[in-house]
């Protein structure tokens, strides 16, 4: 009698036991839910490990801008110290010996004007300098230093209107000053700084396609000089977007 009980209960066993465990639909669900949370969740983690490259790689880029116009600028500053030197003879350090440095008997010679002017420019008395530079451009229209004079002006002009922006007769009274000597100067070695000023002037005035031409213009004529290397650093910044107002 305990054989045939036996064996009714082993058959019933598996069916209680397959009742029991999840079909294999159920564990393929399962299995792919896990699978998804997986992938979600790598997926989500390489989302956020990109966006966490892609701000490191724009702080770089901010940081690298930055140290370019900070380049930019100790550049043009090296430029104009340059230009200085090269024009400067014998800068006084007291303004009141500017007249007394060159010799009495010089008094009606171009150059005695030009100097004289010259140094007002370095000690930054504008007004006394134009003055010096007009009355030499009227005494020597066809002097040695009438273009230097002339470029001078441009650039006493162009200061004025960056420290008063709202003066645009300072600014008119600049670019006037370069394109003469651009103009009826070619030859000159100041027509290639006052096209690059006048470059640097359109530039401020966020005038791009006017501040590419002339820029262009100084890396084509004067290649291999200071002022087309700074003509193509400031094109770089100005495509890079990376000039002040821009």
């Amino acid at each position: 009698m305990i054989w045939p009980v036996l064996v009714v209960i082993g058959m019933a066993l598996p069916g209680a036991i397959w009742a029991r465990s999840p079909s294999l639909d159920d564990r393929l669900v399962r299995l792919e839910n896990i699978l998804e949370n997986e992938l979600s969740v790598g997926v989500l983690t390489q989302i956020e490990l990109m966006q966490q490259e892609v701000r490191e790689l724009r702080g770089k880029i901010e940081e690298q801008q930055n140290e370019l116009h900070l380049l930019s600028k100790k550049q043009e500053k090296l430029y104009v110290s340059l230009e200085t030197r090269l024009n400067s003879v014998s800068v006084p350090t007291d303004t009141k010996e500017i007249v007394s440095v060159v010799e009495p008997e010089n008094k009606d010679s171009e150059k005695y004007c030009y100097d004289t002017a010259y140094r007002y420019i370095v000690v930054k008395q504008y007004d006394q300098a134009i003055t010096g530079l007009k009355i030499l451009i009227s005494r020597f229209p066809k002097g040695t230093y009438v273009a230097n004079a002339h470029y001078w002006l441009g650039d006493i002009y162009l200061t004025q209107w960056q420290e008063n922006r709202s003066n645009k007769e300072f600014l008119k009274q600049a670019m006037d000053s370069f394109n003469t000597v651009i103009n009826n100067y070619q030859t000159h070695h100041k027509a290639g700084d006052a096209l690059l000023k006048l470059g640097i002037v359109e530039l401020e005035r966020e005038n791009w396609l006017a501040a590419e031409n002339l820029l262009n213009q100084v890396i084509e004529k004067y290649p291999g000089s200071s002022r087309s290397a700074l003509a193509e650093l400031k094109l770089k910044h100005m495509q890079q977007g990376s000039e002040p107002g821009r």
